[in-house]
């Protein structure tokens, strides 16, 4: 899978926290900007990505991968484009459990990862 974002965000937007919604709110609008122009997953739990890319049309300087309380999530041979104003790729924030990346290029082989508070590959 391959994911083009038009881009152009700053890099304040990567310290965004999307509003929680209603349930049944699932319109990606109603979360407005959010801190990764690939993927951004919360509250989620058993998610494997294998051979997937993210980048953008215009520079961005947000996260390629976000991930906001989750668990056992694991990217596998995966590509990205970094931002010219972001010293990193991916976000872990608040309480991460089992976070694997393997065989990507630019990253460390990482996990399993368990954090509570913040790090940043």
């Amino acid at each position: 899978m391959k994911i083009t974002a038009k881009g152009s965000h700053p890099n304040s937007d990567a310290s965004v926290t999307p509003p929680e919604l209603a349930k049944g709110q699932y319109n990606v609008k109603d979360f407005g900007v959010r801190p990764s122009y690939g993927w951004w997953l919360r509250h989620v739990k058993g998610i494997t990505f294998n051979n997937t890319t993210v980048n953008f049309e215009s520079n961005d300087d947000r996260y390629a991968v976000a991930v906001d309380d989750a668990e056992k999530i694991e990217f596998n041979n995966f590509s990205m484009a970094k931002g010219m104003g972001i010293g990193s790729r991916v976000l872990l924030k608040n309480t991460v459990k089992s976070f694997y990346m393997h065989d990507s290029p630019n990253l460390p082989t990482v996990g399993p990862v368990d954090i509570t508070g913040t790090k940043t590959y």
